[in-house]
C-alpha cells in the first residue's frame, strides 16, 4: 500500500501539533526545573533564597513569553477566542473569590488567603473553560 503525500493544510496541522507539543513539553520541563530549584533553595520558615526569588521570576516570565509568541503563531482563530475567554473566565472566578476572603481576612473570620492556593484555582479554572470549550464547542 502507497501513501500519498501530505497536502499543505495537512502539513500546517502537523506542524501545528508538532509545535504544541514542544511547547507543552517545554512547560512541563520548566515547571520540573522551577519546582527542584524551589525545593532546593528552601530556607529555614518557608522562605526561599533572594537569588533564587529572581531566577524564578526571570525563569517563568521567560518561558511564558516565549510560549505565547510560539503559540500565537500556531494556533488558528478558534483557539485564540477560547483561550481569551478561558483567561476571562479566570480573571472572573479569582474577582469572586480573592476579595471577599480578603476583607473576611481583614475583619478577622477566616484565614489569610493562600496565594497558591488562588493561583492553583486561576490555571485550573483556565485550563477547564479553554478545554471545555475547545471540546464542547462554541
Amino acid at each position: 500500500m502507497t501513501r500519498q503525500a501530505m497536502g499543505e493544510g495537512e502539513q500546517r496541522e502537523a506542524a501545528r501539533r508538532r509545535s504544541s507539543r514542544i511547547i507543552l513539553a517545554s512547560a512541563v520541563a520548566v515547571g520540573v526545573v522551577l519546582i527542584v530549584g524551589t525545593a532546593l533553595s528552601k530556607e529555614p520558615g518557608g522562605r526561599v533564597t533572594p537569588a533564587w526569588g529572581i531566577a524564578f521570576t526571570l525563569i517563568y516570565l521567560g518561558m511564558l513569553l516565549l510560549a505565547r509568541r510560539v503559540s500565537r503563531r500556531t494556533s488558528d482563530e478558534f483557539d485564540l477566542r477560547n483561550s481569551v475567554r478561558a483567561m476571562a473566565f479566570g480573571a472572573v472566578v479569582i474577582g469572586f473569590l480573592y476579595p471577599p476572603w480578603y476583607f473576611l481576612w481583614r475583619g478577622q473570620l477566616v484565614p489569610e488567603p493562600s496565594h497558591e492556593l488562588l493561583y492553583v484555582l486561576l490555571i485550573l479554572s483556565i485550563t477547564g473553560r479553554f478545554l471545555w470549550r475547545k471540546f464542547r464547542g462554541g
